[in-house]
């Protein structure tokens, strides 16, 4: 049996270029509980969060990796949209080979 989804999605946006693939995570600070996703074209990471999340539950978004920033906001009636201001990670060391 499909996982059932809720009837509104969150959508968060890079404030600068970020590559595909790169991961946002979402926690639900009201409700409790995270959700991980990828960014697509557009800088926007498109989820589809869990059935207990709701209108009204305040959200934060994180992006942490090549650059990092994070944001708050609120679900309302039909989703989220977040913008994340992000910038490069220069305080993370290099690799070491």
């Amino acid at each position: 049996m499909p996982t059932p989804t809720t009837k509104f999605t969150i959508g968060i946006k890079s404030s600068t270029s970020i590559n595909v693939g790169e991961r946002c995570k979402v926690t639900n600070l009201t409700s409790g509980g995270n959700i991980i996703g990828e960014f697509g074209s557009g800088n926007e990471c498109v989820l589809h969060p869990a059935t207990e999340w709701k209108e009204g539950d305040s959200l934060i978004a994180e992006i942490s990796g090549r650059l990092k920033g994070s944001e708050t906001g609120t679900i309302s009636k039909g989703g989220a949209k977040i913008t994340v201001t992000t910038a490069a990670d220069t305080t993370s060391p290099a690799v070491s080979l």
